[in-house]
């Protein structure tokens, strides 16, 4: 009987064995071409073949991806689970949600989906009571959701909006200001922005932001709108450093992430040339009138 029993057992696992899925390890992905760059670190030399992956709008990397998901897509289309999984997990992420409000000049601004919206457009309403008003949809500036709304900052007075445009999921962001009166945005724009937040100044003629020039290396600037790419007021020059506005209208100093890293702080006012400061003496500053 025991014997009997085992035969049986054994025929069970193999019959399971020949009904699974094939191995992942049978997948054959596309080869990654290795690059030749190779950093030299004080005399110890370090080899990198997978740079040339860095550069995320190239021909090659969008190539590698569009191989790649040729040979995961067809696989994962085919799990049994996905369509169960797809279904409950839609039931779950529809219902209507609200963000906690911002309040500017007695204005409230917030977030509202109605359940499976791409992306939560932003409203303002003068008060609890009052109907809402649309400032922005992201989903009508990208229907297909490539554009992200990655953040958005109303000015003190609450008639302009700066909000944050991200592409295809990537760090950078391009900042453009709307007039939330006209429901038009300003012509200028600010790009290459990089793990920052935006804090406006409390006389509401500018705002502070990072971004990351050529080479890539942060500062810290705050611009006079509407000319806030083409002429903007330098204030910190650091690889990881951040800045924004008290409620006492002083300027907190600067961040750093990296204590050995160098860089000069800088105090720009709208209404007048750059200051600059010490970077050793981290003391806080008062903005202009």
């Amino acid at each position: 009987m025991r014997y009997l029993s085992t035969v049986v057992l054994f025929a069970i696992l193999a019959s399971a064995c020949q009904r699974a899925d094939p191995p992942a390890s049978q997948l054959k992905y596309p080869a990654a071409a290795k690059g030749d760059v190779v950093d030299d670190y004080g005399g110890t030399k370090v080899p990198d073949p997978y740079r040339w992956m860095e550069a995320l709008d190239s021909k090659e990397v969008a190539d590698w991806v569009a191989a790649s998901n040729a040979v995961t897509d067809p696989y994962l289309m085919k799990l049994p689970l996905r369509e169960p999984f797809n279904k409950r997990l839609t039931e779950l992420w529809n219902y209507p949600r609200v963000s906690v409000p911002v309040v500017k000049a007695g204005e409230l601004f917030y977030a509202r989906n109605t359940g499976l919206q791409r992306q939560s457009p932003i409203f303002v309403r003068a008060g609890v009571a009052a109907p809402p008003r649309l400032v922005i949809d992201p989903n009508v500036i990208s229907e297909d959701g490539s554009l992200s709304l990655s953040q958005w900052t109303p000015s003190p007075d609450g008639k302009l909006l700066a909000y944050g445009l991200a592409e295809g999921g990537a760090d950078w962001n391009t900042i453009r200001v709307r007039d939330i009166g006209s429901g038009k945005d300003l012509t200028d724009e600010v790009r290459w922005m990089r793990f920052s937040n935006i804090s406006w100044t409390n006389d509401n003629k500018g705002f502070y932001y990072s971004r990351y020039p050529e080479p890539q290396r942060r500062e810290r600037i705050v611009p006079p709108l509407p000319t806030i790419q083409s002429r903007p007021g330098l204030f910190a020059n650091r690889w990881r450093s951040g800045a924004s506005i008290s409620i006492l209208r002083q300027v907190v100093p600067p961040s750093t992430v990296s204590k050995s890293t160098p860089g000069s702080a800088w105090l720009a006012s709208p209404t007048a040339q750059p200051v600059r400061s010490s970077r050793k003496k981290r003391s806080r500053t008062k903005l202009p009138a």
